[in-house]
């Protein structure tokens, strides 16, 4: 019991910075090719 609430745990806690990861690498890429910060906000938002 005790090994699944901290791995519950675990893996909220890792989820903030892959989230975060994901979001500033997608960023970086469609500046790279040029897309429109209106499209890749909208891109992001949904």
């Amino acid at each position: 019991m005790t090994i699944t609430i901290l791995t519950l745990i675990g893996g909220l806690v890792l989820l903030v910075p892959g989230g975060e990861m994901l979001v500033r690498g997608s960023v970086r890429v469609a500046e790279k090719m040029g897309v429109s910060p209106l499209l890749l906000g909208l891109t992001l938002a949904s």
